[in-house]
């Protein structure tokens, strides 16, 4: 039984996602089996059709830059989809990585792909909100369950609603992928409404920001790369992050609770620099166009889902006090956060884009659509036949 997907069917607005078991709690799901395909891909057992590579000069090296440190476990999956990629071009397209934000800040991953610092990174709406609106809607309350089927549903909607806001940073986007729901650690508990008024809990941007302060919380914008820091000094009381992040970002150790409050799930972007994508060769681009929607749910499965299934019981080892959230405890932060979505739609509209709640009603159609299918089946979806229109060429 796939219990995210059953409770996902019962969840809406954020910090109290699901009113049944949270996906958070189901410890018994098979995980190796639902992310074999997306294994099997990045250990070389997947059979693919290969891609016809003419291109005869030299290896073209891709410059990818990440703030996130080498001894993170998602470099293990990510540098397996490289190996990959390396071997489906014959050699000729090789990812050269830089961890550890060496080349350049979290927060400034646009302009450093878009100056040439970097070909590839992290390009985060959430670090620059100002920069965008329509996107904004991607981080409404319970928009997204888990993120295989959210990342999914990003590649299929960015095309027709938010790649103009985007590619006016100067950058192409690569692929969109999504966090899980938040949850939040913290030294006291937050189990309840109360509890949050004037908790100083670490966000991001944006609408994130406001779903925060609906609930009374005070919003403290920090990266995170800078959340341990900011947590263990005090400046936050708690941090709101994917399970996973609790664990490399080592916001785990300063914590004493873990509360399932499934905050919204985040969409973050790696981009491209343009005249990098633009100046391969056609069938080299062509492969790492398609190439980089099977990097995304490898992402999307093997990290955030499956490394956050291993961080749980690496909080509970620990000694991290796990909270569920009564139903109707939930039912009332529920109630409080309501009003953030009719203000977003509002003040959208007011800026001149026309039928918001019937975008928000798509995006909701293709995200159900998406959540009805498996793991495997998702990752081979973008494996053989990824979006078109992510980046015109």
């Amino acid at each position: 039984m796939n219990l995210t997907r059953t409770t996902g069917a019962l969840c809406a607005f954020s910090l109290a996602t699901c009113i049944a078991m949270p996906a958070a709690f189901a410890q018994d799901e098979d995980f190796e089996a639902k992310v074999k395909a997306a294994k099997d891909y990045i250990a070389g057992k997947l059979k693919l059709e290969p891609p016809k590579i003419t291109y005869a000069g030299p290896p073209i090296e891709v410059k990818l830059s990440s703030f996130i440190g080498k001894a993170a476990y998602m470099w293990k999956p990510w540098n397996g989809a490289f190996e990959q990629l390396e071997k489906e071009t014959g050699g000729k397209l090789k990812i050269k990585a830089f961890p550890g934000g060496v080349l350049h800040a979290a927060r400034d991953g646009f302009k450093a792909v878009r100056d040439g610092i970097a070909d590839v990174s992290h390009c985060y709406v959430g670090y620059q909100p100002t920069s965008f609106k329509l996107y904004h809607l991607t981080g409404v309350a319970g928009m997204f369950s888990d993120s295989p089927s959210a990342t999914a549903a990003m590649m299929e909607l960015y095309p027709k609603y938010f790649k103009k806001e985007y590619e006016a940073q100067g950058v192409y986007l690569l692929r969109s992928y999504v966090t899980p729901a938040y949850n939040i650690v913290s030294k006291n508990p937050v189990t309840k409404l109360e509890d949050l008024k004037g908790f100083k809990l670490r966000t991001t941007g944006g609408i994130q920001a406001d779903l925060a302060k609906a609930v009374g919380a005070v919003a403290v914008f920090v990266s995170a790369a800078d959340s341990y820091t900011a947590f263990q000094s005090g400046t936050v009381d708690g941090v709101a992050g994917h399970d996973g992040a609790f664990i490399i970002f080592r916001t785990a150790e300063p914590a004493k609770h873990w509360v399932d409050t499934r905050f919204a799930a985040v969409e973050l972007g790696i981009c491209v620099n343009r005249k990098f994508f633009d100046g391969l060769p056609k069938d080299l681009k062509t492969h790492f166009y398609n190439w980089a929607q099977r990097w995304n749910q490898v992402d999307a499965q093997l990290w955030f889902e499956e490394f956050a299934y291993t961080a749980r019981k690496k909080m509970r080892a620990m000694g991290i006090t796990m909270h569920k959230i009564d139903p109707g405890e939930r039912k009332r932060i529920i109630d409080a956060m309501k009003p953030v979505e009719d203000e977003w739609v509002a003040k959208l509209e007011k800026e001149g884009f026309k039928d918001v709640r019937g975008i928000l009603a798509d995006m909701r159609r293709v995200v159900a659509e998406k959540e009805k299918k498996s793991w495997n089946d998702l990752f081979m979806e973008a494996a053989t036949r990824p979006v078109k229109g992510v980046i015109d060429f």
